[in-house]
């Protein structure tokens, strides 16, 4: 009886193939196989077409390697194994697609989902050569890898997660704007776009966040790649309501602004970087302990904490430096804001092995000391 019983359900499942397939794909195209977690669909060289309903081998495997699966009104279930479309296209834009313990593999097409869910939560979701399109849930690959590197990794109203891995779009965008962006073991990749989570968090805490041609943009949550760098040369990084962190790298913005108006922006082994803009902090600090802090055509702002680049140079040249109610400390380098003025009114100005140049404007350190020992006179 468990035969009989075992070959109806092939049957069954067959039958339900095919009556959802609305190009009514042949039989000897369609196989049923066992697969490493059980029962899998399998087209070996077409589609997996149910387009008004489900795809669901919810524990094995939706194989259609050289073609499409869709299911563009439904849901794609394999929950238990992969989805399989690496020379096609995942379509399940009113659904989810769910390979939660596996993998979703449409490397020379899209993944989509735009009203639901992509969830290979420990697996890899690949669409290198398109798009990852969640635009109204969440994009999960939390042990592995989200890889669009030629497109965007859109989840605009949730979750990019790919926590112990990469999120790639190198040449796109990386858009959770209404959630997190989370690499937070690998890198944040949208080196020709912008990471964008607006209303959320950008954790690549173990890595880089690069967008090098465009904007880091967290800007109600915080920026954290504290072992690595952040990068958006032509752009800004912006977390004006939390934490600017590569603590151990570099924060660079050199055409842009650096923005974490309301906490701190901390790079203490690296440098600060927004030569032609701001560098932001101002409710709290601007560190950048063993190197530079540069916003040489602009201002360093951390008028209620502390600049620090205590090894290196603080350059506001065509700018201010203020840290009104704290300090400004480049003690072995120089304080230049040559165009503008150096305050912190309330604390020190320390640059005792270099010089503090506001030759245009004012040096004030009210209540505090000024210290250029050994460098130039203070102008």
């Amino acid at each position: 009886m468990k035969g009989n019983s075992r070959t109806a359900s092939k049957w069954n499942v067959l039958i339900e193939v095919l009556e959802a397939t609305s190009s009514g794909v042949s039989p000897p195209h369609v196989l049923l196989r066992e697969s490493r977690s059980g029962l899998a669909i399998f087209i070996a060289d077409g589609d997996v077409d149910a387009a008004e309903g489900d795809v669901d081998a919810a524990k094995g495997d939706v194989d259609a390697a050289e073609g499409d699966v869709d299911a563009a009104d439904g849901d794609v279930d394999a929950a238990d194994g992969d989805v399989d479309a690496a020379e096609g296209d995942v379509d399940a834009a009113k659904g989810d697609v769910d390979a939660a313990e596996g993998d979703v593999d449409a490397a020379d097409g899209d993944v989509d989902a735009a009203d639901g869910d992509v969830d290979a939560a420990e697996g890899d979701v690949d669409a290198a050569e398109g798009d990852v399109d969640a635009a109204e849930g969440d994009v999960d690959a939390a042990k592995g890898d989200v890889d669009a590197a030629k497109g965007d990794v859109d989840a605009a109203k949730g979750d990019v997660d790919a926590a112990d891995g990469d999120v790639d779009a190198a040449d796109g965008d990386v858009d959770a704007a209404d959630g997190d962006v989370d690499a937070a073991d690998g890198d944040v990749d949208a080196a020709d776009g912008d990471v964008d989570a607006a209303d959320g968090d950008v954790d690549a805490a173990d890595g880089d966040v690069d967008a090098a041609d465009g904007d880091v943009d967290a800007a109600d949550g915080d920026v954290d790649a504290a072992d690595g760098d952040v990068d958006a040369a032509d752009g800004d990084v912006d977390a004006a309501d939390g934490d600017v962190d590569a603590a151990d790298g570099d924060v660079d913005a050199a055409d842009g602004d650096v923005d974490a108006a309301d906490e701190d922006v901390d790079a203490a082994d690296g440098d600060v970087d927004a030569a032609d803009g701001d560098v932001d902090a101002a409710d709290g600090d601007v560190d950048a302990a063993d190197g530079d802090v540069d916003a040489a055509d602009g201002d360093v702002d951390a008028a209620d904490g502390d600049v620090d680049a205590a090894d290196g140079d603080v350059d506001a040249a065509d700018g201010d430096v203020d840290a009104a109610d704290g300090d400004v400390d480049a003690a072995d380098g120089d304080v230049d804001a040559a165009d503008g003025d150096v305050d912190a009114a309330d604390g020190d100005v320390d640059a005792a092995d270099g010089d503090v140049d506001a030759a245009e404007g004012d040096v004030d350190a009210t209540v505090g000391d000024l210290n250029a020992a050994d460098g130039g006179r203070p102008h």
